[in-house]
């Protein structure tokens, strides 16, 4: 394979799914989602989080921070997340919502693995498969 090949097996391993979240179950109060796009957010992870990003010398927690390279940042992120219970008991979060650092355009969601998600449909990835030709071109990458 060539630099910026993307081989077949890439495709092969993986499968393009459209699922929704069960109304009962571990979030029958609703699923909600940490969205750290919001202010509010960064300004309570700012104070949950500072003894952390201090020790690892961050003086603040903006947006170039939570995007950055530095995935210390998002595991923390999104152990805090995790961790989050109602006072009931319930966990409070499903996953974690951002912004792509590579195109703001592209929303991302983060879902932990312990919540119950229901398979709509799937579908395989194919050489052929207009998304992933656009991603492709978009990159300057050869799909096999």
């Amino acid at each position: 394979m060539n630099i910026g090949d993307i081989p077949a097996d890439w495709r092969q391993r993986r499968i393009a799914a459209h699922v929704r979240f069960p109304a009962e179950g571990r979030f029958s109060h609703g699923v909600r989602f940490l969205d750290v796009e919001s202010l509010a957010t960064r300004e309570t992870l700012r104070e949950e989080l500072g003894p952390t990003l201090a020790f690892y010398g961050y003086t603040d927690l903006d947006v170039a921070t939570v995007r950055g390279g530095d995935r210390r940042i998002t595991r923390w992120i999104g152990q805090w997340a995790y961790d989050q219970q109602t006072l009931e008991g319930n966990f409070m979060f499903a996953g974690v919502r951002y912004l792509s650092r590579l195109n703001t355009e592209w929303e991302c969601w983060a879902v932990f693995d312990d919540v119950p998600i229901e398979e709509l449909n799937r579908r395989p990835i194919l050489q052929t498969d207009p998304d992933f030709l656009k991603i492709a071109r978009t990159y300057k990458l050869t799909p096999h």
